[in-house]
């Protein structure tokens, strides 16, 4: 995770704690190393974020982005715009976190039960974007009562569950 993109993880939002206590014990666990960004990587920054509207991004995607491109590093970016931008930049295209978290050895590290609460915490407390290519694997894991209750699943999708 770039420096600039773990400064936008205000608070943990299951502990309440701020977002660096949670990714320091991320980081102590070894599940995460913090990159900063190269001279150049910088420069590859300020054009993402200063780009004319509708191409500009945030600080935590254009730094994602940058540094991606630099060291030919896979983005893991949740934003449609950010997907977009970032597709002929990088060496091999952005997945989101839903790539990572269906991973089959993820489910049988975790189990299901504990994979589905994670899936549903990302949701309800990320607020994680669900493309089209992984609903029906969301609705099998997580079922259409547990999904109702994800502010950020598209009013649409949950008016046509079963």
């Amino acid at each position: 995770m770039t420096k600039v993109a773990a400064r936008e993880v205000g608070r943990d939002p299951l502990a309440g704690t701020p977002g660096d206590v949670a990714l320091r014990r991320l980081q102590t666990a070894g599940l995460l190393r913090f990159a900063a960004l190269s001279e150049a990587a910088y420069l590859h920054y300020l054009d993402l974020v200063g780009a004319p509207s509708p191409d500009g991004l945030d600080d935590g995607e254009a730094a994602t982005v940058a540094y991606a491109v630099e060291v030919g590093a896979v983005p893991v970016l949740d934003e449609r715009k950010g997907t977009r931008i970032a597709i002929p930049l990088c060496a091999s295209p952005p997945i989101c976190t839903l790539d990572l978290l269906s991973h089959p050895r993820l489910r049988t590290e975790l189990g299901d039960a504990a994979l589905a609460d994670a899936v549903h915490s990302a949701l309800r407390h990320a607020r994680m974007r669900v493309p089209q290519e992984f609903r029906t694997w969301v609705l099998d894991l997580l079922g259409a009562e547990r999904l109702r209750e994800c502010s950020s699943v598209p009013k649409r999708w949950v008016r046509a569950l079963p």
